[in-house]
């Protein structure tokens, strides 16, 4: 069975880090590589979508429910971001 991760104090949900990166530059793709593959989260995610074609999901990352969710595997990086 795999470890769980714990947050340490002080420090920022994968949301939080998505908010604070998507404040600085609005204008970027955020790609955030979680375990084999990128997620990407929000309207960054329906961005992706329409751009690539992939499917976009709702769900829950860290404690924020009904977040939209596009991904892809981490090995197709290359494939996908000629594309972006």
């Amino acid at each position: 069975m795999a470890a769980s991760r714990k947050k340490e104090p002080g420090q920022l949900s994968v949301m939080d880090q998505f908010d604070n990166m998507k404040e600085k530059h609005p204008d970027a793709l955020l790609l955030f590589r979680t375990g084999n593959t990128y997620e990407i989260y929000r309207q960054d995610a329906k961005k992706v979508s329409e751009i690539l074609g992939t499917p976009v999901s709702t769900r829950t990352v860290g404690k924020e429910k009904n977040v939209d969710v596009a991904s892809f595997p981490h090995q197709a990086l290359d494939t996908y971001a000629s594309n972006i």
